[in-house]
């Protein structure tokens, strides 16, 4: 593969200036990323994007990414990942928290509800408390809106983020990503088996976006509710049928009532399919050579393994384990990123309103509200 005439270069916290990056697109045009006040700001990821034409896309491939703030579009897609795992967990700007703009968690108020809010220029709580009534809102509706979002505000001050576990729709929780990001544990867990009422939890590996801690049955399995006391959030890919079942099984004492961020189903919104190794592959996010090609029924075969007396088999699949939870890092991101500048910029995202072509690309079907002035 011939190198692409331009890169990106991506400013690390910790490392200072990483190593140059590429990204490619198929007929070989590039984006540039690159930080315009590098030594003005303490931690600055990212501060702005370079390119020729600010009215133009900056298309990487296929799947459309537009912006909800700035001049310029964007498009992202499974291309734009030659970027290492560290680097693409910071290729995103983050800007307002898409919780502050959110109402669906109200009783009342459905997804064309929110779109039509939207819409009228209302983009977050307090635009709603300021803003003349909503049209096709009914008083009494405006009423309990205005009330519910003031209890919303008090509860993300006071960081109570139990109040958003219940208010928020379980396919809705990962809106809060990045209001609780600081208190964010990601988690993934290995087990026996497949099926929750015959196997047991073998291994859990525990991330917090700093510090990395294994879990093991036999060893210090029972100290996993004291590592997760200070959690306001989870993060897990497909764990709502599989990891937080398993760990309630194991733990029926323990406090699971944290925001839950299943990265499975936003990247399924994202059109992203198959299962944690194949969207990782995807995305350019890369393993270990010792656990590149392990998949889950090997992470079986390697506790069994370590339970007839090999320890070597334990540290692989502690290895394994815990790559499977940091790689939820950077998922998060950009599921919480690309997902919220699609339903804020183009309307809710519906099923109806996505289409594949078959080919990795992702399209987002005409509204039947379209023809409406867009969010600014």
């Amino acid at each position: 593969m011939r190198p692409s005439p331009q890169d990106v270069r991506v400013r690390d916290e910790d490392l200072g200036m990483e190593s140059v990056r590429e990204i490619r697109r198929r007929d070989d045009r590039s984006v540039r990323v690159h930080d315009r006040e590098q030594g003005r700001r303490r931690h600055p990821p990212v501060a702005g994007l370079h390119h020729a034409d600010a009215t133009e896309s900056v298309p990487l491939a296929d799947l459309e990414h537009p912006r909800p703030i700035g001049p310029f579009r964007l498009r992202l897609s499974r291309g734009f990942a030659h970027l290492s795992r560290r680097n693409m967990a910071r290729a995103f700007v983050f800007g307002r928290r898409m919780l502050n703009e959110t109402f669906v968690h109200i009783a009342g108020v459905g997804y064309r509800i929110e779109e039509r809010i939207w819409r009228s220029g209302i983009r977050t709580w307090d635009d709603f408390s300021a803003a003349p009534r909503p049209p096709r809102i009914g008083e009494r509706l405006a009423r309990r809106i205005e009330d519910e979002v003031e209890r919303s505000a008090e509860a993300l001050r006071s960081g109570r983020h139990r109040y958003f576990a219940r208010k928020l729709p379980s396919r809705e929780q990962w809106r809060a990503f990045d209001a609780f990001r600081r208190q964010v544990v990601y988690l993934d867990i290995e087990t026996t088996g497949f099926s929750i009422g015959r196997h047991a939890v073998t291994v859990v590996g525990v991330y917090d976006g700093k510090r990395r801690r294994s879990f093991v049955q036999g060893d210090n399995l029972e100290d996993l509710p004291g590592a997760l006391r200070q959690a306001k959030m989870l993060v897990t890919f497909n764990g709502s049928r599989f990891d937080v079942p398993f760990l309630r099984k194991a733990f029926p004492r323990m406090g699971l009532d944290l925001i839950h961020m299943d990265v499975l189903h936003p990247l399924r919104r994202l059109g992203f399919v198959g299962g944690l190794k194949s969207i990782e592959t995807e995305m350019g996010i890369s393993r270990s050579d010792e656990t590149s090609g392990l998949r889950g029924s090997d992470a079986i075969a390697l506790w069994h393994a370590y339970q007839a007396g090999d320890d070597d088999a334990l540290d692989l699949l502690l290895t394994y384990n815990l790559e499977d939870a940091v790689n939820l890092e950077p998922l998060a991101e950009f599921a919480y990123e690309a997902l919220r500048s699609l339903i804020l910029d183009r309307g809710y995202v519906t099923a109806d309103r996505y289409e594949s072509d078959g080919h990795s690309a992702v399209r987002l079907r005409p509204s039947r509200h379209e023809d409406r002035a867009p969010v600014s």
